[in-house]
């Protein structure tokens, strides 16, 4: 437990390391920002303020190693007020790299054939491995982003359900002793929405057991639904079953453990909210193209992302406030400096739009998107957080030109790229907006997908399937692949561990990608101008201002275009942007 620092001086002093770790992080100076948050949390790890801006910044990182004092107090604020659990997941990889006592576990776990360990070797401690309060956390509330966390739990389940399996004269060491890591295993699985691959044997015990579940579901035993759940979701499993046995079922749940109850509320419970929702969703417009088909049912089967918590602000600020913030120096109208209408269009499950509504002042927001089931995530996620005048409804964005609506924001990210004429679809949305409107869109970028069109060159030539078991394949060739390989890097992003974001990431099916000045045409067509990007890496921009004095506002596309071929990750895989109509001198 980390002590608690002397109240009066400590506390003016983390404040102050807020405020510097602040100004570093918007300077871009990550480094800088982390070594004074980390100090100020150290010294007030109670302060709601220090911790969001602490694990807003460690979103932005690709993990750092935290002594466990300081991760342990960190789950617990996740916990007790529902910070984004997802920025951790890259400071449990962190930890779980490279580290010896981990690797120990992990190989004694796959070398050691299930149901015959009766004890561990002194240099293994389970218990604090799979008792860590930030590996719980992650596995439960995030999708982890670790192969090593990966390897962990693949060879945990194998274990699990071998040892349930076995006869009598097995030992059920795991069973016995680690409930809590059976939930995180079966949680993680689903969270990643079990891309993670298993053996024929393994199959054909699953596949067993989900025959004996089914046959005889009032004589299930907790452990068998858990095991299940570790392999293949309880409600995939159960949702066709006789609606009485279902009902006995749900009578049972609460005299079942802890651990079990949270398998049931997620893989059960959230699936069957969804799937009522889905029953009253309204139909805003029809879907007509078999282009705009093609790209509904990819978010029908996969809707992305399957998140857990995001980002939320204690204050709601004006949109006014946001852009004079962000982009202080950039000529634009006068904009609505109050609560305001936005269009999120191309919602997706929904995690952009409780930012919105939790950060922004707001009338009404309309999310629409192609996905019904994509939408029943989002709604369900919007009611569990209380959002109010958030309305949601199935829509194909290039029929909302007839509608007798417009808007003050307009969301639209990572979603004009998959059109087969995103131009078109840009059209739309201007047809529902104000002379002020502000959008914010975000669309592929050519040079920062170099990795993907590698991928997807992959996925072609070996004729991979765009379904789970052809996505578990690709992951196992994409690790075999040579260093110097040009796809070998989507290993190492967050897509790589989910079956929707790498759906989403490299198995769409169609996706155009712009440089900076094939950005500029598509504004200039639409007579619109940029205000300013979002750059995922703050320290590119103190690079930028030096390369480029005459433009402070970093508006210059013709600028960034250069700055682009210099540093072809500035943007990652998205140009992320905000623009508006042009300001008529």
């Amino acid at each position: 437990m980390m002590p608690d620092a002397e109240p009066d001086n400590s506390e003016n002093l983390s404040l102050e390391l807020l405020r510097q770790g602040d100004a570093a992080f918007q300077g871009g100076d990550y480094k800088e920002s982390l070594a004074n948050l980390l100090e100020a949390f150290v010294l007030n790890h109670t302060d709601i303020d220090i911790q969001a801006k602490f694990i807003e910044v460690l979103s932005h990182t690709s993990g750092l190693k935290l002594p466990k004092p300081v991760t342990d107090i960190l789950a617990e604020a996740v916990i007790a007020n529902g910070h984004n659990a997802q920025a951790l997941a890259p400071v449990l990889a962190s930890r779980f790299e490279d580290d010896p006592d981990t690797d120990r576990a992990i190989l004694f776990l796959e070398e050691t054939p299930p149901g015959t360990i009766v004890e561990v070797p002194a240099d293994i401690d389970f218990t604090a491995l799979l008792g860590d309060q930030l590996f719980l956390l992650v596995c439960t509330k995030a999708t982890s982003v670790s192969p090593n966390v990966e390897r962990l739990l693949c060879a945990l389940r194998k274990h699990f359900l071998s040892e349930w399996l076995a006869d009598a004269s097995s030992q059920s060491y795991f069973i016995d002793n680690y409930p809590d890591a059976l939930a995180a295993t079966a949680c993680q699985a689903f969270n990643s929405e079990y891309i993670y691959a298993f053996s024929v044997d393994e199959q054909n015990k699953f596949s067993g057991l989900q025959a004996s579940i089914a046959e005889d579901i009032r004589g299930v035993h907790p452990f068998e639904l858990a095991i299940l759940g570790t392999y293949r979701s309880l409600w995939e499993t159960l949702k066709d079953s006789n609606p009485d046995d279902l009902q006995y079922l749900a009578d049972q749940s609460p005299r079942w453990p802890g651990w079990l109850r949270l398998i049931w509320k997620i893989q059960f419970l959230a699936p069957f909210q969804e799937a009522l929702i889905k029953q009253r969703l309204a139909q805003l417009t029809p879907i007509k193209d078999a282009h705009t088909e093609a790209t509904a049912q990819q978010y029908e089967d996969f809707p992305y992302p399957r998140w857990q918590s995001t980002k939320a602000s204690s204050t709601a600020i004006t949109l006014e406030q946001l852009i004079a913030a962000r982009f202080p120096y950039t000529m634009r109208p006068e904009l609505a400096n109050g609560p305001i209408d936005i269009l999120v269009a191309g919602c997706g499950t929904g995690q952009q739009v409780a930012q919105l509504a939790s950060n922004l002042e707001y009338k009404n927001v309309l999310a629409v998107d192609l996905s019904q089931n994509s939408l029943a995530y989002a709604n369900r996620k919007a009611e569990e957080k209380g959002l109010k005048n958030v309305h949601f409804g199935q829509a194909d964005i290039l029929a909302l030109s007839g509608w007798d609506a417009s808007f003050d924001l307009i969301v639209c990210t990572g979603v004009l790229h998959h059109m087969a004429d995103p131009s078109k679809g840009l059209a739309s949305l201007l047809s529902v907006s104000k002379e002020n409107t502000v959008f914010f869109l975000a669309l592929y970028s050519e040079r920062g997908r170099a990795q993907v069109v590698a991928a997807r060159k992959l996925i072609a030539e070996h004729k991979i399937p765009d379904t789970l078991e052809g996505m578990r394949k690709f992951r196992a060739m994409v690790r075999e692949l040579p260093v110097e390989h040009a796809a070998k890097n989507i290993a190492f992003s967050r897509e790589f561990y989910s079956a929707s974001g790498l759906h989403d990431f490299a198995f769409n099916a169609h996706e155009t990608r712009y440089t900076p000045l094939e950005l500029k045409a598509l504004l200039d067509q639409h007579n619109l101008q940029l205000i300013g990007f979002d750059l995922p890496r703050g320290e590119y921009t103190a690079r930028y201002k030096a390369n480029y004095p005459d433009d402070p506002n970093m508006i210059s596309l013709d600028h960034w275009e250069k700055f682009e071929k210099e540093v072809p990750d500035v943007f990652e895989d998205m140009l992320q942007f905000w623009c508006m109509k042009k300001v008529q001198n």
